[in-house]
């Protein structure tokens, strides 16, 4: 059933609050808030054809006299029983926007700005929309209630309007991915509050709020589909605020206060929800150094560092992941606190690290202290078997040979690192050898690939860089599916091996092509061929596989289709 509103006598379209009862004319208003009335056309004089988005997309047409009256509207929503529907409603007042918008006049003196706005509404009339508001939308009701109480425990509040939020979506025990968003709105009111407490110097209460939600969050992950990423933004959001009222903390506070803070967060980095939360700990942890100021409250912070560390057995899981982490925040307080030579010593004590490690190289190479640096990578090099970390001490390897302009160590190291399969600096090693030296040296090269083996993608680098079609050709006869690819740097010296090695793979991915998708790819390497071989090897090769194909229509229709 459609609804048809016509037939009630003319009703001028900027009186429509007058008329339209309370309930939908405050429901049409939340569309107009939230921009869901898309379109407004005029297909012929004085119609009007509307679109609302909503649960559905509706559309709402409606039809004026000259002098704005309103002759009839219709909707194709199925909302039976009322003069007029929400959609009507949203449809009119954007209506009637627009016409503002067609005349500045009426415009400059209908449309005032938000603020302005707001405070000519009389008292009853601002109570009309919150009470349609709150009607459709519970966070509207949440936060008037929130703003009227003045609870004794504004973060036992807080924590509460987090909770019901995500209690309210909670179903058989689940949160689902489609209501993940909605259960953390009373999250992000609450860290509203915060960004508004930080502003106004509420370092402590900021911080309180902070970790309200971040709690209740991280609870929530136990029972929530997460996948989306939404509860993690909110802790990550939610820590950030901690660690910035944290940093005002420092000096803004007074000891008192900065003591409690302190203990809030010790307490709560302490709490069994971040046993396997590694990060979230390690940064409230952190947190915890900004007011870490006092001898007491350091050692409160160490000593709770050593109890984690010791908490776990040596050869768990937790421990290999935690120690460095709680070995980095031992670092970062000692950094804070204490002097460049305790920093030194420290790192001297922990180079087992490769963390530790990398931050000593960079001390050193600030202070070019550039044989300590060769040292420690040639140690790091001993016995970090990870590629990852082995490049690392590499590179700083040969920052250390550039910057004290040894060529010779800088040719060995390049060599030694192609030869292991690294590419990425190829190009640099050539650079380093005059034109008349490098014929011999790459041939050198190619000699240790042809006795040691060739690592990949290393040898293809040298081969293509250098051109060397021949070589590249025998690997393509050995690689048949690389000539896909590689064609460019051998067809124009072998064109007959190109078309042969290309008609061979495209033959056999044919023969094992069953769908629609295969079937392209198959003609997609035919027009490759084109490229490589000329279009009559490619139409040759389209009509053989016409033919062998007969009775896989759909490919033949692809092949027929696709290649011209």
């Amino acid at each position: 059933m459609k609804t048809d509103q016509k037939g009630r006598g003319a009703m001028h379209l900027f009186d429509i609050e007058d008329v339209i009862d309370e309930d939908t004319f405050s429901r049409g208003m939340m569309y107009i808030v939230e921009e869901l009335v898309t379109k407004i056309q005029e297909p012929n004089r004085n119609h009007f054809v509307i679109e609302v988005e909503g649960v559905e997309d509706y559309t709402v047409d409606v039809v004026l006299d000259d002098e704005q009256n309103i002759v009839k509207t219709f909707c194709d929503c199925q909302i039976p029983g009322r003069s007029y529907c929400e959609h009507t409603a949203a449809a009119l007042i954007a209506l009637g926007e627009h016409k503002k918008d067609e005349d500045p006049e009426m415009e400059a003196a209908a449309h005032p700005d938000f603020e302005t706005a707001l405070a000519s509404l009389s008292r009853e009339k601002l109570a009309k929309l919150m009470r349609g508001a709150a009607t459709k939308y519970p966070e509207v009701k949440q936060q008037v209630l929130a703003a009227f109480d003045a609870p004794a425990d504004p973060v036992a509040s807080a924590r509460k309007l987090v909770k019901d939020y995500i209690e309210s979506y909670e179903r058989d025990g689940f949160i689902a991915f489609h209501d993940v968003s909605a259960a953390l709105e009373g999250a992000h009111m609450v860290l509203e509050q915060v960004e508004e407490k930080a502003a106004d110097g509420e370092a402590e209460q900021a911080m309180r709020l902070c970790l309200a939600v971040l709690a209740e969050v991280v609870d929530m992950l136990a029972y929530a589909d997460d996948s989306g990423g939404e509860p993690g933004l909110v802790i990550h959001q939610s820590l950030v605020l901690i660690h910035q009222a944290a940093a005002v903390g420092v000096t803004k506070l007074s000891e008192t206060r900065k003591e409690r803070v302190f203990d809030i967060l010790l307490a709560e980095a302490a709490e069994p929800r971040y046993d396997d939360m590694m990060e979230w700990r390690t940064s409230l942890l952190q947190a915890c150094i900004y007011v870490s100021d006092m001898v007491e409250r350091r050692n409160r912070l160490e000593t709770k560092i050593k109890q984690l560390l010791e908490s776990y057995p040596e050869d768990s899981w937790r421990a290999v992941v935690y120690e460095p982490l709680m070995k980095r925040i031992q670092l970062e307080i000692i950094e804070t606190y204490d002097s460049e030579a305790a920093v030194n010593a420290y790192l001297s004590e922990n180079m087992a690290y490769p963390e530790f490690r990398e931050k000593a190289v960079d001390r050193l190479l600030d202070k070019k202290e550039y044989e300590e640096v060769l040292e420690i990578c040639e140690k790091g090099l001993q016995t970090d078997k990870r590629p990852n970390l082995r490049r690392k001490w590499n590179e700083y390897k040969l920052h250390v040979y550039e910057q004290t302009n040894n060529v010779e160590k800088q040719k060995a190291l390049l060599l030694e690192l192609l030869q292991d399969g690294e590419d990425r600096h190829y190009e640099r090693l050539k650079r380093l050898y005059a034109p008349e030296e490098w014929q011999e040296v790459m041939q050198k090269i190619l000699d240790d690939f042809d006795q040691n083996g060739r690592p990949m993608p290393a040898y293809l680098t040298v081969l293509t860089e250098e051109r060397l079609a021949g070589r590249i050709l025998d690997y393509c006869r050995q690689q048949p599916r690389r000539i896909l690819k590689l064609y460019p740097y051998v067809a124009e010296d072998y064109p007959e091996a190109v078309q042969d090695l290309f008609a061979g793979v495209i033959r056999e991915a044919a023969e094992h092509s069953w769908d629609l998708k295969k079937y392209r790819s198959v003609c997609k390497h035919i027009q490759e061929l084109a490229k490589a071989c000329g279009q009559s090897a490619a139409d040759e090769l389209r009509d053989e596989l016409i033919d062998v194909y007969q009775r896989r229509p759909a490919f033949v229709d692809e092949l027929e289709k696709n290649i011209t």
